[in-house]
């Protein structure tokens, strides 16, 4: 999708090399995962293009649902957002738990995402989805929007849940749908994992960027 963008500046050939991931440091532990309850998590900031307020409403409705499961919902960030989302989310009801974690370092963000059984990022526009690639290194299944920006990413339904619309009946349907299905968490975690090895691992993407690098010295440089 970026190589079709770039067309619509110049004709020249482009080469995309991805935004890859140290796989080093964002793998799966399962030892991390310390949260017995099921819990959905989403790392962004709280700003309106990204949709938090819906994901807390569908969260809100599947916890409602499934009163007994004791469902959690963890918000990694901050923004111009968050007053207005935490007032949603004193009105979800108390068979449910939403916590504010607040920015964190980009150290920390592999600790998170272990915590998690799934992530979720619906924004109604997204250039790339960087938290979403760390998820999937993680083995942490994912739920994305049909936005332009991840199709880069999640090329097909095999390696997230794409929903339909930004609209919450379609975020509460994504959401419940990995609730319910072990087996589709583990495939998509498992397929999603191999593509980030095979196309964002961030050790290969430097060794491609020095290639072009070494190609273009080579060829401009003058004798």
């Amino acid at each position: 999708m970026l190589k079709q963008e770039l067309k619509k500046y110049t004709k020249k050939p482009s080469l995309i090399i991805p935004f890859g991931v140290d796989l080093l440091q964002f793998y799966q532990n399962k030892d991390l995962h310390l949260e017995k309850d099921f819990t959905f998590g989403c790392v962004k900031h709280f700003e309106k293009i990204y949709n938090i307020d819906k994901v807390v409403i569908a969260f809100g409705q599947l916890a409602s649902k499934y009163p007994l499961a004791g469902l959690k919902l963890k918000l990694i960030g901050d923004g111009t957002e968050k007053s207005n989302i935490q007032a949603l989310a004193e009105n979800i009801g108390h068979n449910a738990s939403v916590e504010f974690v607040g920015k964190i370092k980009n150290s920390a963000v592999p600790m998170y995402l272990n915590n998690m059984d799934v992530l979720v990022n619906v924004s109604e526009h997204e250039s790339f989805g960087v938290s979403v690639i760390e998820a999937m290194a993680c083995k942490v299944p994912v739920i994305v929007s049909n936005a332009i920006g991840f199709k880069d990413v999640v090329p097909s339904s095999e390696y997230a849940i794409i929903t339909v619309s930004t609209e919450v009946k379609d975020i509460f349907q994504a959401m419940e749908s990995y609730y319910l299905d072990a087996e589709k968490r583990n495939s998509v975690a498992d397929k999603s994992f191999e593509l980030v090895k095979e196309k964002f691992n961030w050790a290969d993407n430097l060794l491609q960027m020095q290639q072009i690098y070494i190609e273009f010295i080579s060829k401009y440089r003058p004798i």
